[in-house]
């Protein structure tokens, strides 16, 4: 038997087996051809009993003919959607019969892919309602799980964004760093230069907030200190305003557990609609201080601790008949405005279990008040969002590094791994200006190459930096092959995924969060050089 009759044989037997089913079979073609849907291909004895048609009469007919015709449009609508997914897609519809009549069915449409990924056709089983197990299906199952697909569709588009928004910072980051080194001696442009850094730092916690959001992750809780939140926000808010922000913190300020970026977000929103109400500019005030409240107090909070911040800015103040809204969504008083800022702050306040508050007068200015319930954990405390408690750890081990003698220091070769020109180029700038000598790789064949070559000539690397994402090979893959060729090399994670269980893998030397600058650089690889595989630090 020759090829083509084993496949005719092979063909034969199938349908001798389709048409054995209690099942309803139907094949239907990838792409519509018709306005009512792609044509029938294949149909099994089953769907002639469910119908009345015969098969040969089903066959070429477009599915429009047997599926839920006040559903068509939007099932069709929807299709090239179950083509790109690998899932079967159930929903409950009427099937259409020849007597006129109409009968309820579970479908199930399942793409079929051939060997590179591409939809060839739809099979498409029917099952009887009334003959069926109680069905788990209901009307909006295809809608919830195509739904479900586009969300995971922006899950990784978002990802593959914040990589590349994260690179991006990463590059200016570094820039920021040499131009700071570059006009050590001129105050003005170390001025603009923080002020640039405070805004991409607030850019990096945006694009982490956007990747938590897509993956439905729950608000990631630290022990602060708001001291040093409050400095940089304000700071950063009002940038380019004449405003002038005076901070009074209260100096053994409690701690609070929060998420950082929300609450950052609460209060640059505040600080930016105080600047607005101050056209011509002027002294904000903004003050932290502990306050015990009790049982039965006029706030309407529970009996406990709290750090109480208020904002108080010098504008043209609220209406008294617009007070009472200003936390409504939607309510503003703004031509250009939306609403939402104040509401989403008040949801973000009682979702920390706080309360926000506004007191104000016309042409004397506005105070937001906001309770936030003291810390009831110990874990080790973030003054700021960048945590700085590493930094003091791990100073002596910094400041020797630094002072390592550019004989050493220039023996120290370093290979930089990353997908990204700019951060390989601006990373090995900075590396050299510490004092050591940098080697750029833009994917990991190129890097597992550098480092094989480099052990055969005994000229092997200390440090490689490692970028997570990388094509062709991923970082893992890039690290354990390392491991294989050099062990005694150290690697460090370069990444913007933080997430524990790529972090605290006992393989890395350190890691580098992005986005990364000259003084992280700096801490990470003098914890690399003077320390084993013990701690590792994450900056």
């Amino acid at each position: 038997m020759n090829s083509v009759e084993e496949i005719q044989s092979i063909n034969h037997h199938m349908r001798l087996a389709l048409d054995q089913v209690s099942e309803g079979v139907l094949i239907v073609e990838a792409e519509s051809h018709t306005p009512i849907g792609p044509r029938v291909v294949f149909a099994n004895e089953a769907m002639k009993k469910f119908t009345g048609y015969e098969v040969a009469d089903i066959l070429g007919q477009p599915l429009g003919l047997l599926f839920d015709r006040d559903y068509l449009p939007e099932f069709l609508r929807r299709l090239p959607l179950i083509s790109q997914s690998t899932e079967s897609f159930p929903v409950q519809k009427d099937l259409h019969l020849q007597d006129g009549g109409r009968e309820r069915f579970n479908w199930t449409i399942v793409p079929v892919k051939d060997s590179l990924g591409q939809t060839i056709n739809f099979t498409i089983r029917l099952q009887s309602v009334e003959k069926s197990a109680p069905a788990k299906v209901v009307e909006d199952s295809l809608h919830e799980d195509l739904a479900k697909s586009r969300l995971e569709s922006l899950q990784i588009v978002s990802s593959g964004i914040a990589h590349d928004f994260r690179n991006g910072l990463v590059a200016t980051k570094l820039a920021l760093d040499l131009i700071r080194m570059a006009g050590r001696d001129n105050p003005e442009i170390l001025q603009y230069a923080e002020d640039a850094d405070i805004s991409l730092d607030a850019n990096a916690d945006l694009a982490t907030q956007m990747l938590e959001f897509t993956r439905g992750e729950d608000s990631k809780l630290r022990v602060v200190n708001l001291h040093g939140l409050l400095k940089k926000t304000a700071r950063m808010s009002t940038v380019g305003n004449n405003v002038t922000p005076e901070l009074s913190v209260q100096q053994d300020l409690w701690d609070v557990e929060i998420d950082s970026v929300q609450i950052r977000q609460v209060f640059q929103n505040i600080i930016i609609n105080g600047c607005e109400a101050m056209p011509n500019g002027g002294p904000m005030h903004i003050s932290a201080r502990n306050a015990s409240v009790s049982d039965g107090n006029s706030f309407g909070l529970p009996a406990g601790n709290y750090v109480v911040v208020g904002i108080r800015d010098r504008g043209c103040g609220i209406p008294r008949e617009s007070i009472g809204k200003v936390f409504d969504p939607y309510f503003t008083t703004k031509p250009d405005g939306t609403g939402i800022g104040l509401a989403s702050c008040k949801q973000i306040v009682e979702r920390h279990k706080g309360k926000i508050m506004v007191e104000s007068a016309e042409n004397v200015g506005t105070e937001f008040i906001i309770f936030l319930p003291v810390a009831t954990v110990t874990t080790p405390v973030e003054d700021d969002v960048r945590s700085v408690l590493p930094q003091q750890i791990h100073a002596r081990a910094t400041r020797h590094f630094l002072e390592e003698s550019s004989h050493e220091k220039s023996l120290m070769r370093v290979l930089v791994v990353d997908d990204d020109a700019r951060i390989c180029k601006l990373a090995s700038k900075i590396l050299a200006h510490i004092g050591l000598e940098p080697v750029v790789a833009e994917d990991g064949e190129q890097a597992v190459m550098l480092v094989r070559q480099a052990f055969r000539e005994t000229k092997s690397f200390s440090i490689v930096i490692l970028d997570l994402n990388l094509p062709r090979m991923s970082g893992l893959e890039v690290m354990r092959e390392i491991r294989k060729i050099d062990p005694g090399v150290k690697i460090i994670l370069s990444s913007g995924d933080s997430s524990p269980e790529i972090c605290n893998m006992s393989e890395w030397d350190g890691v580098l969060t992005k986005p990364y600058g000259k003084d992280s650089m700096e801490l990470v690889l003098s914890n690399a050089f003077c320390s084993a595989h013990h701690d590792v630090p994450v900056m």
